[in-house]
């Protein structure tokens, strides 16, 4: 039988890793005030958005996801930048939309992201 050399070569191998990284969108008044300063390098991302929220979020995640491969998962737990127990105690439309919101809040919290969405939508106008 014949010999068999067995080479062994050191191969480097890009390392990348996976990152959550964490903003609070607060203080930003748009889409853009977000995106001018936003930088990420060849690593895997779960981006993790928190704080009050005055512009759509889904339409940043959109941006985000399409402008940048390696973004793996957006999470958003930003609540609008409404202060919806002052506006309950408004006396019209409003303040019973608001009661209402909040008593669905209190007995669907499965249901929070969609809640607050109708909030910014109907509330914001």
């Amino acid at each position: 039988m014949g010999k068999y050399i067995i080479d062994y070569r050191f191969v480097k191998l890009n390392t990348t890793s996976f990152i959550t990284l964490n903003y609070d969108i607060s203080e930003c008044a748009n889409e853009n005030d977000f995106l001018k300063d936003f930088k990420i390098n060849n690593d895997y991302y779960k981006i993790v958005f928190n704080g009050n929220f005055s512009f759509d979020v889904k339409h940043l995640t959109d941006i985000l996801l399409t402008k940048f491969d390696n973004i793996i998962r957006i999470d958003d737990l930003t609540k609008p930048s409404i202060n919806i127990e002052e506006i309950s105690e408004e006396s019209g439309i409003r303040g019973i939309f608001a009661k209402l919101m909040m008593d669905e809040l209190k007995n669907n919290p499965q249901n929070t992201k969609i809640i607050y969405k109708a909030i910014n939508q109907i509330l914001r106008q």
